[in-house]
């Protein structure tokens, strides 16, 4: 019995090794099929580059000429004489990847839940937004929960790890508002940073008002004028009625415009130049805290102060003054300070920023004004990391009666302003600078925004916005989730078109109008 017990093991131990090593062949040969897929996807991916290149290389040299084809891959030409080839993905490897925030601030009807919900498979996930001051109240249409959307912004952020693309229709966050101890905007940020697409339209922020908020309203000091810092950009949101015309400058896929379109936005809602996305905090303004001696004044020793004030530290030379700014960005920063170089004194100062507003926080500079230094000084401190809520304090310790400690400002310089892809501009007053739809980089995810998408079409009436909409939604993240090869290729001359889009894809047309070359999609 027990000489068959000891065959018996020894038999299953010998099938044992068999399955193993059958299994590290299927797992060996699997690798070597995705190997083998890999390259032929790379050999496809530089076969279209050299096609196209040579497209582009004959448009180039011969006038009037006119070149259609149509590729399946994302194709951008930027400077430099280069092609650049990457994938789409399939949409039929998703899963349930799809966040849509509907809210009765905004104008989705049930027609767009049902227009989304046949064109993806599976549906996408349904929140809702339900403000007060807004149409229906709390109460929301009824179409929400008809239609079975029960789940709101707060389960939203609790979820948001889990979805690769997400529609903000008029969310109207609260700005200061925290999911688990976190900033709503933060969560939003750090989660399109790992990648994702975001898309926005009309108001993201609540609407900034002076006293009695109310649902949809907030009365932060950080808002006023309704100017917001997220995502790297200042969103302006403006009110007002149709009439307002926002023009296609730049179609790019996925987005379903054309070329010179023009769309009637309801509300003058934009978001600025990059240029422009430098804060400055003028010390005396009100945004910041002041404690402990340090108080506005006019006499600030050194000449011309910005808008003729400063602030400076009149209390005990035994005790550090306090300037305390609430940060209401996120992203990283270089700081600069503006202080006055005393010619009477040594002021000794130090810079502290306070996560999430907690003191003490961490010391992230220090040095001491000397009498070689009578004008004013600029102090910066590279590569600070702020998100809303974060606190820079400036803390400044009188060397003599005679010295005061002045500061003019702080500024907070994007440490990479992102570079904006302008789609549509407004067709009056500030044009060049008011970005109606606009895209950019955060991180290694893409922000798609539209001041009020839900506007009438005006020069082309005929063409349906809920269509427009929910495709762009439908296909927007495998726009920039594609293989992380890109295939790079050269044509001649090594100069960029006069017109391009960017992430070509589909049928394009290549023409030379009188020596320029011109590249389209064609609709």
């Amino acid at each position: 019995m027990k000489k068959r017990a000891q065959i018996g093991t020894e038999v299953l131990l010998v099938i044992g090794i068999i399955m193993l090593v059958f299994i590290i062949i299927l797992v060996i040969n699997d690798e070597q099929k995705a190997d083998v897929l890999e390259t032929s996807s790379l050999i496809e991916r530089r076969t279209e580059c050299t096609k196209i290149a040579n497209y582009l290389t004959y448009a180039f040299a011969n006038e009037d000429s006119k070149i259609e084809f149509e590729t399946k891959y994302i194709i951008d030409i930027p400077s430099g004489g280069l092609l650049d080839v990457n994938t789409i993905r399939s949409n039929s490897t998703t899963e349930n990847d799809i966040a849509f925030l509907v809210s009765n601030c905004g104008t989705s009807e049930e027609a767009t839940f049902n227009e989304l919900n046949a064109i993806t498979d599976p549906d996408p996930d349904w929140y809702k937004q339900c403000l007060s001051g807004c149409s229906g109240g709390t109460s929301c249409p009824a179409w929400f929960n008809s239609r079975g959307i029960t789940k709101n912004f707060n389960d939203l952020m609790g979820n948001i790890s889990t979805y690769e693309t997400l529609y903000l229709e008029d969310a109207h966050i609260d700005y200061r508002g925290k999911f688990n101890g976190v900033n709503y905007t933060k969560i939003i940020s750090d989660w399109v940073s790992g990648g994702k697409a975001l898309i926005i339209s009309e108001h993201p922020i609540c609407r900034y008002v002076s006293s009695n908020p109310q649902g949809y309203q907030c009365s932060y000091a950080e808002g006023s004028g309704d100017v917001w810092n997220f995502l790297n950009l200042k969103f302006h949101q403006q009110g007002g009625s149709f009439g307002n015309d926002v023009k296609v400058v730049n179609p790019i896929d996925p987005i379903n415009l054309s070329l010179n379109e023009v769309l009637d936005f309801e509300e003058r809602s934009f978001i600025r130049d990059p240029a422009s996305s430098v804060q400055r905090e003028e010390t005396e303004d009100g945004n910041m805290q002041l404690v402990n001696g340090f108080g506005d004044t006019t006499s600030c020793v050194c000449s011309s102060p910005s808008d003729g004030e400063c602030i400076r530290h009149t209390g005990s030379t035994t005790a550090y003054a306090n300037a305390t700014w609430t940060s209401d960005l996120d992203g990283t920063f270089d700081v600069k300070v503006r202080y006055c170089g005393e010619n009477d004194g040594n002021d000794n100062w130090r810079v502290y920023k306070m996560p999430g507003g907690t003191a003490p926080g961490t010391q992230i500079d220090t040095w001491t004004t000397t009498s070689s230094q009578p004008n004013w000084q600029d102090r910066t401190i590279s590569g600070i990391s702020l998100a809303s809520g974060d606190k820079i304090r400036l803390s400044c310790d009188r060397g003599t009666s005679s010295s005061n400690c002045r500061v003019d400002f702080i500024e907070l310089i994007p440490d990479a302003e992102p570079q904006v892809t302008i789609v549509g501009n407004y067709t009056s007053g500030s044009s060049l600078s008011e970005i109606g739809i606009g895209t950019w980089e955060y991180g290694s995810g893409k922000v798609y925004y539209f001041g009020d998408f839900e506007a009438d079409m005006v020069t082309f009436p005929n063409k349906d916005f809920s269509s427009v909409l929910t495709k762009f939604i439908a296909e927007v993240y495998y726009y920039i989730a594609g293989s992380n090869t890109n295939v790079l290729c050269t044509y001649v001359p090594k100069k960029k078109p006069a017109q391009v889009p960017a992430d070509l894809t589909g049928k394009i047309r290549m023409r030379n109008v009188d020596g320029e070359v011109i590249v389209e999609r064609i609709s």
